[in-house]
C-alpha cells in the first residue's frame, strides 16, 4: 500500500495518445470479442484500421480535450452466463 507513481511515468501519462499506443491496444485485443454497443467488432477495426486510425484518434484526442466520449462509448453491456448443475 502507499506506493506512488515516479514523476516521470505522471509525465508519460500526461502525454497525448500516440497513433502506436493505439495500434499496440488494437493488436492485443481478442479479434472473436462481440461488438460494443455501436456494433463495431475488433475484428472490423483491424482490417480497416490504416482507414480509421486517423479518424479514430482525433475522436480520442477531442474526447480527452472534452472530458467525455459520449454515452454510446461509456457504456457496456455485461451478460451473465448461468453455469449448468449450479445453485442459482
Amino acid at each position: 500500500m502507499g506506493r506512488k507513481i515516479s514523476d516521470i511515468d505522471k509525465e508519460s501519462l500526461e502525454e497525448p495518445i500516440t497513433l502506436g499506443e493505439l495500434d499496440s491496444a488494437l493488436r492485443g485485443l481478442n479479434c472473436d470479442s462481440a461488438p460494443g454497443p455501436v456494433g463495431i467488432s475488433v475484428k472490423f477495426l483491424k482490417k480497416f484500421w490504416t482507414f480509421l486510425q486517423h479518424p479514430f484518434k482525433k475522436m480520442i484526442d477531442y474526447g480527452i480535450s472534452v472530458g467525455f466520449f459520449g454515452t454510446m462509448l461509456s457504456r457496456a453491456n455485461i451478460k451473465l452466463i448461468p453455469k449448468p448443475n449450479k445453485d442459482a
